[in-house]
């Protein structure tokens, strides 16, 4: 896979955590990723918020459809791994990770799972 800017694997990140791990976007859930994407600051108008949103959402469809999903997302984390963040910003990543979760009032053990990975590959402790 292509090196792609930080806020791309951000959001494919975001939205594969959301949808993946129970088949579904909520309104609840789309809302939290949207927050937390401004909150980052990287986007300088709502049109690159949607189009930012728009090419995840592509990206995501492609990787469903050609089965590699998963791959695809070892290699987003991996990706953001290997942009030495500083701790801080990859705990930010995790936290962001868990309001998605809790976004929809339901949180899954799938998306624990999901979450206690990603902190172990980054080196982050969690307390879930």
């Amino acid at each position: 896979m292509k090196e792609m800017p930080f806020i791309d694997a951000l959001t494919f990140l975001y939205h594969s955590f959301a949808h993946s791990t129970d088949g579904q976007i909520s309104p609840e859930e789309e809302k939290a990723i949207t927050d937390k994407l401004i909150r980052w600051k990287l986007l300088n108008n709502t049109r690159e918020l949607q189009n930012t949103i728009s090419r995840s959402h592509r990206m995501y469809r492609n990787c469903i459809r050609k089965d590699t999903l998963h791959d695809t997302i070892n290699e987003m984390t991996t990706m953001l791994k290997m942009q030495e963040m500083p701790e801080g910003i990859r705990l930010t990543i995790v936290n962001d990770l868990m309001d998605i979760a809790m976004a929809d009032g339901r949180v899954l053990e799938t998306e624990i799972k999901w979450i206690k990975c990603i902190a172990d590959d980054w080196n982050i402790d969690v307390n879930l």
